[in-house]
């Protein structure tokens, strides 16, 4: 299928390789692996624009053993890209009744897509899709059309969008960016925004896809506060929390790691070495007994030896594990500086 049939409704994701993507797709189910050898990119860069995709509700993710596997929503834009396929057969014909009829087609499919669609022309609103009219709680599209698609950002947001705006103008290429959106019943949500001008021959008009991620930007004010309060608890009781992906041997460490420990260990291999040459073996015995048989909760005493100061200190080790499969691939705890074994 022919990535370019589908910028005719998708060009406002302005992503090439959200578009192979789908094109990859179209043809059946695939992991990550399998995409990157086949469109010859980043595996992040794929990873990454998979994410967009799945949080855009155009993809499904199922996962099955150690691999996730990604397919088309089959619920609409399968059978959207199937549709695509079809129009582009017809588009090849010249004949005005055909063209009419993809014409109709088109519009049929721009206003039933799942994705908030709209398209603005010196600023206002000229057209908005079903999914549109819904996101920004408007009963018809007489409520949107005209009003000015800058009037509908919240305040603090407008400033961005004009330079956004005059940057299309001079032919600039845009990213996709976060803002807020101020809808018809008063409510403020966020949205993700991607806008690409439109082959008109102006440079004043554009169309514009926008997703609501209200629920995931609150999750994440929620998890800002809450690592505030982390931290100053762990302040409080000379503790430092931690997350140790065994998957990538990357290790996160929350609070005041160099009061505590004297090191801010990034690696399952810097932890190790903060440990006692005494209690190293039975510390390294307990994790790997741990690996394949499943061990939810952990607490031990052992020494560290602080790199800072070659000060030997006692810590409590408190550790949960996750597992995938009878595997761990996840730990998070805390360490706290205690008086002695």
């Amino acid at each position: 299928m022919d990535s370019g049939a589908i910028k005719l409704i998708f060009s406002a994701l302005a992503n090439p390789i959200r578009l192979d993507i789908l094109h990859a797709l179209y043809h059946g189910e695939k992991n990550v692996t399998e995409l990157v050898r086949e469109l010859r990119r980043d595996q992040s860069l794929v990873s990454h624009n998979l994410k967009r995709l799945v949080a855009s509700k155009l993809i499904r993710s199922r996962k099955e053993g150690q691999f996730r596997y990604y397919s088309l929503h089959q619920g609409s834009v399968a059978p959207l890209l199937r549709n695509i396929e079809e129009l582009k057969k017809f588009m090849v014909s010249k004949s005005d009744e055909v063209r009419r009829q993809t014409q109709a087609r088109y519009d049929q499919i721009v206003r039933m897509t799942p994705a908030a669609l709209f398209i603005q022309k010196n600023g206002a609103v000229t057209f908005a899709n079903r999914a549109g009219l819904k996101l920004l709680a408007a009963k018809k599209e007489s409520d949107i059309i005209g009003r000015s698609f800058e009037g509908l950002t919240s305040p603090e947001c407008r400033v961005e969008i004009k330079k956004r705006y005059m940057a299309m103008a001079d032919g600039r290429k845009l990213k996709a960016y976060e803002t807020r959106i101020v809808r018809l019943d008063g409510r403020v949500i966020d949205v993700l925004a991607n806008e690409e001008p439109l082959q008109d021959g102006s440079n004043n008009s554009c169309i514009a896809v926008l997703v609501d991620i209200t629920e995931q930007k609150e999750i994440e004010r929620r998890l800002a506060a809450d690592q505030n309060l982390i931290r100053m608890a762990l302040s409080a009781t000379r503790a430092v929390a931690w997350r140790w992906d065994i998957k990538t041997n990357r290790v996160e460490m929350l609070g005041d790691a160099i009061g505590v420990l004297g090191a801010r260990p990034t690696t399952s291999q810097a932890i190790w070495a903060l440990l006692h040459l005494d209690d190293l073996p039975v510390m390294r015995g307990d994790f790997e007994a741990s690996m394949t048989k499943p061990r939810a909760s952990y607490v031990r005493r052992c020494r560290i030896i602080r790199p800072d100061t070659r000060e030997v200190k006692w810590v409590e080790l408190h550790s949960f594990g996750f597992y995938e499969n009878g595997v761990k691939t996840l730990v998070v705890g805390m360490a706290i500086e205690v008086e002695g074994k």
